[in-house]
This record gives C-alpha cells, structure tokens and sequence, in this order.
C-alpha cells in the first residue's frame, strides 16, 4: 500500500489557502496554554523587559553610561532575532500539523515564520512602547522597532534553518548554539553601545546585522548619528539576507529528507 501526500496540503502552487492554514497554525501555536505558565503568551513580553530591568539596574549602581533606555533597545531587539534563530536550527523538520497527511513545506514554513513574525512584532510593539510612554522616544519609534524586529526575526530564522539539518543529526551541535547564543548577548552591543568598543571586537560587531539594527534604533530614539554609513548598512544586511533565503530554499529538500513520507 503506497501512501501519499493529500492533494489539499501538498502538490500544489502555493496559494492564498495555504497562507491562511499557515498562518493559522503559527498563531495557533503562539497563543495556545503551554504547562503550568499562567500568563502564556504574556511571557513573550515580560522576558525582556524583565531582563533590561534589571541590567538597567545593575548598569546604574555600578556606574556605567549605558542608559536603561538603550538596554531595554539592545535586550528586546537581540530577543527577536536570537528567539527565531534558536527555533530555526532546532525546528522538528518531520512535524506533521495533521496526522497521517504530509503537510506542504509552505504550509509548514508558514506556520513556522508565522509564529516567530508574531512574538517579533509584539516583542517590538511592547518595547518601542516602552520606549515612547517612560523614556519619552519619538513616536516613530513604535513603526521603526517593529519592523527591525519581525525583520531580523525573518533573517534568524532563514540563518537557523540552514543549520538546521546538522543540528538534528548532531546534538552536541544544538548545545554549543546554545552557549553561542548566550555569549552573543554579552559580546554583541545589546548591554551597551557599538561607540564603547574598539579594535577586532568593533570591526567583527559592523558586520553583524544585529549592530546595524540596534544602533539604528538608538540613533532614532536618542537623535544621535549612526555609526554607518547607509551603503555599507544595506550590503551588510544584504549578504546576510541572502545567506537566510537560502536557509528558505533548501527547506523543501531537507524535510522531505527528515520525513517518512519521502
């Protein structure tokens, strides 16, 4: 007996029906109860915002000039893209959302990008909120972090999947992402501000697409110049972009390879 994939999840262009069954599963899997955490989807938010506390604090009794303004920035925006690259390599490519029916890859990248879109944009909305209502940013700051946000959660979860596969077959490889993930938050200029650095440690920091975004952020919400020139902002994150949709376009191969259904 051959079994195959079903005709209204697979073997078709994709489409606004898909969109929608994609879309639906990622918010499904945002907002859905998870064991004991009362609050849910609320954790999304108070994560970071409890985390920038208290570095603002600690920044504060020990002197240093980072500002809780820019640690609330560097912390919220660092979460969106580190949140959908650690869910990007860890991401279970044989899922099945229906059982016993191979569901679409575009149905099931949907649901995935449309599940980390979501918490980037609430992790943007709330901060920039923040931002604007206790540290008196410019309006323009709510629209602006927002899409910094979802965008380089789009970009980690491009760059996740193309580690994805070595991940699943080693993992060791997984826990290693995980401590890199964990000094990214210390070398990467979320506690502090790209200007404060120098040598190698700044020349490595202007080709991460996390600096660029950030100190763009700050430049907006404080008025001060931004460190980069626009070309190079935009070559920078071009390169990256790219390197993520190719993390997209060999999702296909690789599930079907992670799959039985294949």
């Amino acid at each position: 007996m051959k079994i195959s994939a079903d005709s209204r999840f697979s073997g078709e262009s994709f489409g606004w029906r898909q969109f929608k069954i994609g879309f639906s599963i990622g918010a499904r899997n945002l907002v859905k109860p998870t064991s004991i955490l009362r609050l849910g989807v609320i954790w999304v938010i108070l994560d970071p915002l409890i985390l920038a506390a208290i570095y603002s604090f600690l920044f504060s009794i020990t002197g240093r000039s980072s500002t809780a303004g820019s640690i609330v920035i560097g912390v919220m925006t660092l979460r969106a893209f580190n949140s959908a690259f650690r869910n990007g390599y860890s991401m279970n490519l044989s899922n099945e959302p229906f059982p016993l029916k191979h569901t679409s890859t575009m149905i099931f990248m949907t649901s995935a990008i449309s599940t980390e879109f979501l918490t980037a944009l609430m992790i943007g909305i709330s901060g920039s909120s923040v931002l604007v209502v206790i540290f008196g940013a410019p309006i323009m700051l709510l629209p602006t972090m927002a899409i910094f946000c979802c965008s380089l959660s789009l970009m980690g979860v491009g760059l996740g999947m193309i580690l994805c596969p070595y991940v699943s077959r080693i993992g060791d490889l997984g826990k290693l992402l995980g401590y890199v993930l964990f000094l990214s938050f210390f070398l990467q200029p979320c506690l502090y501000e790209f200007n404060s650095t120098s040598g190698i440690h700044r020349e490595v920091l202007s080709y991460i697409p996390f600096t660029l975004s950030v100190e763009y952020l700050r430049s907006l919400t404080y008025g001060t110049e931004y460190p980069f020139e626009p070309i190079f902002a935009f070559s920078v994150l071009s390169v990256w972009a790219f390197f993520s949709l190719i993390g997209y376009l060999t999702a296909d191969k690789e599930r079907w390879r992670a799959t039985s259904w294949s």
